[in-house]
């Protein structure tokens, strides 16, 4: 996939290390706690909170294309009646987790549990490779596909309220481009009454802009 989408071999190589390293493990883990606890009750699901980064987002988004992982829901409650996005993950890849795949697969289908599954919010510390990423702007080639893009006004930008647009022009921040190159902590260094969770949303605005765009 890296090379068929070079523009976002960041996110294809994120995206694989978040399966690996924290989605399925945490899958194993809770799988292994109800066994433990005598529960008949399995997972081959994870939940991401609505409100996580926009490269999360399209990182997992890109990684449904190979199979390994389904997107079930966008809206799905969890804890504290949170939304976010539902997650399969292919029951091959879990199964092989066990110590006898063959002899457990069955026992492991019937229990299932659509309603159970690991969750990570929307400042979850697996994020914190992919929290600050930028698209690769110096290379000329790549920022020329995308100059058309860049130099709009963010008052394009639909997942914004016009408070927001607002506040952002206050600070100096006219065009998508200015915006994108800004880091949450800076946006809420510099703009008077913006926090984390604003902060996250006008970066996640015109990230997917620009991820929309490249991805045609």
């Amino acid at each position: 996939m890296g090379e068929k989408y070079k523009g976002h071999q960041q996110l294809i190589d994120w995206g694989r290390d978040f399966l690996e390293n924290a989605a399925i493990p945490a899958i194993e883990r809770y799988n292994k706690s109800r066994d433990e606890k005598g529960v008949d009750e399995s997972s081959i699901y994870f939940w991401v909170h609505k409100d996580c980064p926009e490269p999360v987002k399209e990182a997992l988004r890109l990684l449904t294309y190979t199979g390994v992982i389904n997107k079930l829901g966008s809206t799905v409650k969890a804890t504290r009646s949170q939304l976010g996005a539902k997650y399969e993950v292919k029951f091959g890849c879990i199964i092989s987790l066990t110590k006898s795949p063959h002899l457990e697969s069955k026992a492991f289908y019937e229990n299932l549990a659509t309603n159970k599954h690991p969750e990570f919010g929307k400042q979850h510390n697996a994020y914190k490779d992919i929290i600050d990423f930028s698209l690769n702007l110096d290379d000329e080639n790549y920022k020329k596909s995308l100059d058309n893009m860049l130099e709009k006004s963010i008052d394009v930008l639909s997942l914004l309220t016009q408070w927001q647009k607002t506040k952002l022009k206050g600070a100096g921040i006219e065009t998508i481009e200015e915006l994108h190159s800004k880091t949450e902590e800076a946006l809420i260094r510099t703009i008077y009454n913006v926090g984390p969770h604003r902060a996250r949303v006008m970066k996640n605005a015109a990230t997917a802009e620009l991820l929309e765009y490249l991805s045609g």
